[in-house]
């Protein structure tokens, strides 16, 4: 359990320093609320296992069979791997300038041998 909950702190870490500088709000709020919502759910089935909590037939997020618990948690991180994705700033997009014919100089051409 300690491993997992080690893998499961480095999932929230990362994505909580991936958002620390992120300037709209709603984008920290939503990626903190889907990040509460899998380690919540991790938190719980590792807290029933060891028998801190009593049974509550959650499933262990990514390891436990079921099927609309693995698709569930698949949007989550999935939105989650889209809120906190690094988005090109202005300066790199700009249009590139393409360059004439005439600006580029004599086309030299290879020599075919002979």
């Amino acid at each position: 359990c300690l491993v997992l909950l080690g893998l499961f702190a480095f999932i929230a870490f990362r994505a909580i320093s991936r958002i620390w500088d992120e300037p709209a709000h709603f984008t920290r709020s939503a990626v903190m609320g889907l990040i509460v919502l899998f380690v919540l759910q991790g938190s719980i089935n590792m807290g029933v296992n060891v028998g801190l909590l009593p049974a509550k037939g959650m499933t262990l997020p990514f390891i436990s069979a079921g099927g609309s618990s693995i698709l569930g948690l698949g949007l989550t991180m999935g939105m989650i791997l889209a809120l906190t994705r690094r988005r090109a700033g202005r300066a790199s997009l700009k249009k590139p300038r393409f360059v004439s014919k005439s600006e580029a100089g004599p086309t030299v051409m290879p020599h075919s041998g002979g």
